[in-house]
């Protein structure tokens, strides 16, 4: 597919507020000192908390043999560059030592066949962090780990394993093993992909443990996706102390995870083993299906016995339990949690030693499938569960097992899963096109004048460059909602958008990380070319993706008549810690124009994308990503944060990659905000969590 345009190369709209040094970068391999020798060479050679990009697919020199692993023990930056996916050669791995307060970084590799990540913190104070991102682990016939992490230090070690996917076929080994052996681990084990689909043997998917008196994890478990059956369970905490004395308390947050088995009716979902260490566990919206038994509370099945067991509190609640051998098998050692919301559905025995508290149904959950248990709208379990058990955005941010909003309506669903936004695409042609607009035809839109619209141009769904400055609005003499042109340009035959209707937010102001709300300038005053965005999901954070579509004629009280602003807008964000939209044109906003906005905290499926030599050609920029790569059917949402006009998406089949086209020329350093739901690509594409190219 080609594109011809005249490139208009231009600055930046303004230098992005920073704080902070940048960390100095290196290439590898590279054709000067110190990176050009080994990756080890390099690694020692850098300075400290420099950033090394490995800018070739497969690489081989790592370590000074072929088969030494790559050892890390200073502050550093490790990842792939863009545009590559550096694939170590079979068994190599990478050491990370932590003797210090060091801070460790390793970003988008792929270690195979029987490689890893191993991670020994022994700081004797202070704190070492260490995250491993967006990895692959691919261990086909043969035993292989993941992550593999031990603190027998008496400092603290921060960890965040977050966005990975994991795949073993043969063999043993589990995707993370944590275990404090002497201090403190806390942090995440988040968003990962764990497959083991032919049902070799595995005593764990994520384990998390302790082992001495003066050891303890305060860690978060969520959003994991989980398929494989697992004698011990797919995620476990168990707690033991090495000797008789005082212990110190761990804490587990077992959040949105899905766990599905390789074999039906074989293995456990989550396991909390009791023992002499003490232990809170919350185990809290997850979707637990078809294993021998969904959550195992017991005393720790493994010599040796410990002098005394000590009872788990915590709580069990809003959990999706169906079809299952056995639900729960709890013991006296259970005696503490509570439970309250969770559904059962279709287990041969719902289980034994708990009393269902409050809220607890029994009702056909009404899934999209048992492998890809969605709810669908006719689910019990939507708005069913309860919001008081969720924690607050200080433990976790309000985001589901997909990334996205996790509280929509009044209440919170039962499951891992939040029901409720809207995505599709329109391709105007001439039936459905009226001057410079575009009827939208959906449920979440038809006859809702209070929706929140977004709309990105997707020249793949008709091959027509759109250019002009989008917009919504609300038709109420027809009851729809169209897009159109705000230069009054006439709708191009053949033009395509993706089209998002996010779902109503909670309004009790106890999720404010969730943003879906109008931005409206005043109806008088002085005007500019940007405004200042005021909300607590946006205000003090940077992080946050964000969302943004002009409104023609907003429905909230006092309705608009309609303000025009001809202007593409694009995203910015200054020191003074707020977002603002501004029009890319220069010429200021005009009184009462508004805005649609949604924010959320970022996941896997709402990230930030930046344009770079490696990953930009001829005007677009290349996206990369293990859930939309070869999806064509994908609808994602894009909006550009210091952005230069005209944008939209496309899908390259030779590459299977989605791309962002800049109409004016992708200028080096451009930044998107990109949104997709993995619901919509499961429902469109067929089955998709684990066909992601290791099959």
């Amino acid at each position: 597919m080609s594109r011809f345009c005249t490139w208009v190369l231009a600055v930046l709209l303004a230098a992005v507020a920073s704080t902070g040094a940048h960390a100095q970068g290196f290439l590898w391999p590279a054709a000067s000192a110190p990176c050009n020798g080994t990756l080890q060479q390099c690694v020692d050679g850098v300075i400290d908390g420099a950033v090394i990009s490995i800018d070739i697919n497969a690489p081989t020199s790592i370590g000074p043999t072929p088969t030494s692993n790559l050892a890390i023990s200073r502050n550093l930056i490790l990842r792939a560059a863009p545009g590559r996916r550096p694939v170590f050669p079979n068994g190599t791995g990478i050491d990370v030592a932590a003797a210090g307060p060091i801070n460790v970084t390793i970003d988008g590799l792929t270690l195979r066949q029987g490689g890893g990540v191993d991670v020994q913190a022994t700081l004797g104070s202070g704190t070492a962090f260490v995250t491993i991102e967006h990895m692959r682990f691919e261990h086909l016939g043969l035993a292989g780990g993941g992550v593999q992490v031990d603190n027998s230090g008496a400092g603290n070690l921060n960890l965040r394993v977050r966005d990975n996917d994991y795949l073993r076929t043969g063999g043993a080994g589990n995707f993370a093993a944590v275990v404090a052996s002497g201090g403190v681990i806390d942090g995440e084990i988040a968003f990962n992909r764990i497959n083991i689909p032919d049902g070799s043997a595995s005593a764990y998917g994520i384990l998390v443990g302790t082992q001495s008196t003066t050891s303890a994890v305060d860690l978060v478990i969520a959003s994991n996706r989980i398929r494989g059956s697992f004698v011990y369970g797919a995620i476990c905490m168990a707690g033991r102390a090495a000797e008789p004395g005082k212990l110190f308390p761990s804490n587990v947050e077992i959040l949105n995870n899905v766990i599905t088995p390789a074999v039906r009716g074989v293995g456990t979902g989550i396991c909390l083993f009791a023992a002499d260490h003490y232990v809170e566990a919350d185990v809290v919206n997850n979707t637990i299906i078809d294993l021998g038994t969904a959550l195992r509370v017991t005393a720790a099945p493994f010599p040796p016995t410990p002098p005394t067991i000590n009872p788990i509190p915590g709580r069990i609640d809003n959990n999706l339990l169906a079809h299952n051998t056995t639900a729960v098998l709890a013991t006296a050692e259970a005696s503490a949690l509570t439970n309250r919301y969770n559904l059962f559905f279709a287990n041969g025995s719902n289980g034994s030693g708990f009393t269902p508290g409050i809220g607890t149904r029994y009702d056909d959950p009404r899934l999209f499938s048992r492998d890809a248990p969605y709810l669908l709208p006719n689910s019990p379990a939507i708005g069913a569960g309860d919001n008081t058990s969720w924690p607050g955005p200080a433990t976790w941010p309000s985001l589901d097992a997909d990334g996205l909003r996790r509280v929509k309506g009044s209440s919170i669903d039962i499951g891992a899963y939040e029901y409720g936004d809207g995505w599709f695409d329109v391709l105007a042609n001439a039936s459905n096109t009226f001057g410079n607009t575009l009827v939208l035809n959906h449920p979440t839109t038809n006859a809702a004048p209070s929706a929140r619209v977004f709309a990105t141009p997707n020249f793949d769904l008709g091959s027509v460059t759109y250019t002009a400055p989008p917009g919504v609005y609300w038709l109420g003499a027809s009851f729809e909602w169209r897009i159109f042109s705000e230069n009054l340009a006439g709708m191009p035959t053949g033009a395509g958008f993706n089209l998002f209707s996010p779902a109503a937010p909670n309004t009790s102001g106890t999720y404010a990380d969730l943003g879906l709300f109008l931005h409206r300038l005043p109806a008088s005053g002085p005007t500019n070319p940007s405004t200042l965005i005021d909300h607590p999901s946006t205000n003090a954070r940077q992080d946050a993706i964000v969302l943004i579509a002009q409104n023609w004629n907003p429905q909230d009280s006092p309705a608009s008549s309609g303000v025009y602003n001809n202007s593409h807008v694009t995203l910015q964000y200054f020191g003074d810690e707020r977002w603002r939209i501004a029009n890319v044109s220069g010429n200021a906003i005009p009184n009462g124009a508004a805005f649609n906005v949604y924010a959320q905290p970022p996941s896997p499926s709402a990230f930030r994308h930046t344009a770079r030599p490696g990953n930009t050609a001829l005007g677009t920029t290349t996206l990369s990503h293990p859930l939309i790569d070869g999806k064509p059917c994908a609808r994602l949402q894009v909006s550009s944060y210091f952005g230069n006009g005209p944008f939209d998406v496309d899908y390259n089949p030779s590459s299977s990659r989605w791309q962002i086209y800049a109409d004016a020329g992708m200028l080096d350093g451009a930044i998107y905000h990109v949104l997709f739901s993995p619901r919509q690509i499961e429902e469109c594409a067929g089955p998709q969590m684990f066909k992601d190219g290791f099959e």
